[in-house]
């Protein structure tokens, strides 16, 4: 879609990112002009042209160089007296709208294989972004989920979390991550926000994955660089243990069918918690009374702590505890597998192994597509 002489924007913003990203497929960078401003100081008209607009600078430069001799330095200019431009004019409550707009170049446009030289690369369409800025354009709030981060909440989002107690920079912005966990039981991150604070108390949180770049004096594009330094180690971490997970296989603490079946279905890490669970079942649990009413049977079982009760429903099939671990953390817990074992079950049934937790349900898996439920994010 190009520009157009009366197409509406609800800001200024929402009229220079629609022609950034008309330029970037285009095949130019722009760069602002003249602006013109009302008596209280709101913008009124907004000119962006192409960055080819304009003429060299007539000044030359020289370097001396040894022996006194003045060598000419040589310069590249961008300048050809491009007219290609937009104007954007205010239209009061309704918003702006482009007032004017020319098309045309007196250069070629940089060609596809070329894009990417551009200042302003190709917008990744998967990005999201949603903003709000107050009555003189500055920035309240923001929230940006990359791709990868909408990969993960599609893999990983049916538990989310977010904290805003961090006084992140200068600016009185607070950084607000939206996490969970992924199939290694370590933290994943969905989405980030930064939001003013002015009105808000600020509790510092040390301990947090993040708290190692939080802090109240850096700067945005600190801030930014910083977080993008932790993001690429998060996503690190994550691909070497997707490798452990390709490359070894743990070994087994007992002769039990089901433990087997175990480490071939789930990630390392959260085996590990299974195996535990497994290995208290045959070591620490013991069966103290087994009672049958129709279809159900009742387990009690004593793990040396205490005694729970564990259902077990035939015709439903369905197996449930009172410690209610499964429920909590979507893991058997020891005294459901003590019941398996009793009945000489050899794998774990399918609807008690939650694929969250395995070795197949990862965001780099192909059949996991970028969720839309993320772009419901908005500001009020």
């Amino acid at each position: 879609m190009k520009a157009v002489v009366g197409m509406m924007f609800k800001n200024m913003l929402d009229g220079i990112q629609f022609y950034r990203v008309y330029a970037a497929r285009c095949g130019f960078d722009i760069r602002f002009s003249t602006v013109r401003k009302s008596k209280d100081g709101t913008i009124t008209w907004k000119y962006i042209l192409c960055n080819r607009e304009g003429e060299k600078n007539a000044a030359v430069d020289f370097d001396a160089t040894v022996d006194g001799v003045i060598d000419k330095r040589h310069k590249v200019s961008r300048r050809v007296r491009c007219r290609a431009r937009v104007v954007l004019k205010s239209s009061g409550l309704d918003g702006y709208a482009f007032h004017f707009f020319e098309e045309r170049h007196s250069h070629p446009l940089v060609s596809d294989k070329h894009k990417e030289f551009l200042k302003r690369m190709k917008l990744c369409s998967a990005f999201y972004f949603e903003y709000l800025v107050d009555g003189k354009y500055q920035l309240r709030h923001i929230f940006w989920a990359d791709p990868i981060s909408r990969r993960n909440f599609a893999a990983f989002g049916d538990s989310v979390s977010f904290d805003a107690t961090y006084n992140t920079n200068r600016y009185k912005m607070v950084f607000t991550p939206f996490t969970g966990k992924d199939n290694h039981g370590k933290c994943v991150t969905f989405g980030v926000a930064l939001l003013s604070s002015e009105n808000t108390s600020i509790s510092e949180s040390a301990n947090s994955f993040y708290g190692s770049f939080v802090n109240s004096n850096c700067n945005l594009v600190e801030f930014f660089m910083k977080y993008d330094s932790v993001i690429d180690a998060q996503r690190h971490a994550y691909a070497e243990m997707n490798s452990v997970d390709e490359s070894t296989v743990p070994s087994l603490q007992t002769p039990i069918l089901f433990e087997k079946h175990a480490v071939a279905v789930y990630t390392t890490n959260i085996f590990v918690k299974v195996q535990k669970e497994i290995y208290s079942a045959c070591v620490k649990c013991r069966i103290m009374s087994i009672t049958e009413s129709e279809h159900q049977l009742f387990y009690n079982v004593n793990d040396g702590e205490g005694i729970f009760q564990v259902v077990y429903d035939s015709v439903e099939d369905i197996i449930v505890c009172s410690c209610a671990k499964f429920v909590r953390e979507g893991l058997l817990c020891c005294h459901i597998y003590i019941l398996l074992k009793d009945l000489n079950v050899d794998r774990i049934p399918d609807k008690y192994v939650v694929p969250r937790w395995t070795r197949y349900q990862s965001a780099d898996n192909e059949d996991v597509q970028i969720t839309s439920f993320i772009n419901n994010i908005s500001f009020r």
